[in-house]
């Protein structure tokens, strides 16, 4: 934009909220991406402590059973990241024939059945953590209780369920404000 001299015009700073969204935003993926890391380092101690305990006659107890809790924490810890950065795994078939000014619908549409099935999904673990926790499951070898795994589980689905939703949010906001406008605050 230009002023009345035809001199470049300052730029608007942020609003307040837009850096307090994209400051959560950036906290919120460098948490997970930390806790992702210290999960996969954790299971490849453990993976390497227990190949040479075998080697030696001594095995990590449980070593099996706590490198798949942590598998499982870890694919669950990357979903919400993956899903908030568009790291999924895409299959462009059709794209070809989606006509440009669509794409961006089509992006709404992907991100809302991904919401949509990312929240059913928690909701289903919500229910079974509630059961785990009723009736005290626990892990076979290592004795760990399985209600706080599979809470956190769907936690880290609802959290990918709104990432869905915010990335949604973002693309319905370029379909309303067409090509070449500026982005909303705490946008990408």
């Amino acid at each position: 934009m230009q002023d009345d001299e035809g001199r470049a015009a300052p730029r608007r700073r942020p609003r307040l909220l837009g850096r307090l969204a994209r400051a959560v935003d950036g906290s919120v993926q460098r948490a997970l991406g930390l806790l992702g890391a210290a999960l996969l380092m954790a299971m490849m101690l453990v993976t390497f402590g227990d190949v040479v305990g075998r080697n030696l006659g001594r095995p990590i107890p449980g070593a099996k059973e706590a490198t798949q809790v942590m598998l499982a924490a870890l694919v669950f810890v990357m979903l919400p990241l993956v899903t908030r950065v568009r790291g999924h795994i895409a299959v462009d078939l059709l794209d070809a024939f989606v006509p440009e000014r669509l794409k961006a619908l089509q992006e709404v549409a992907i991100c809302a059945m991904g919401a949509l099935a990312l929240h059913y999904g928690a909701q289903a673990l919500h229910m079974l953590a509630a059961r785990a926790f009723r009736l005290g499951d626990r892990v076979a070898f290592i004795g760990v209780p399985t209600g706080p795994i599979v809470t956190f589980m769907a936690i880290a689905c609802t959290l990918a369920a709104a990432a869905f939703a915010l990335n949604g949010a973002l693309a319905l906001w370029r379909v309303v404000r067409g090509p070449g406008h500026a982005r909303p605050n705490g946008g990408e």
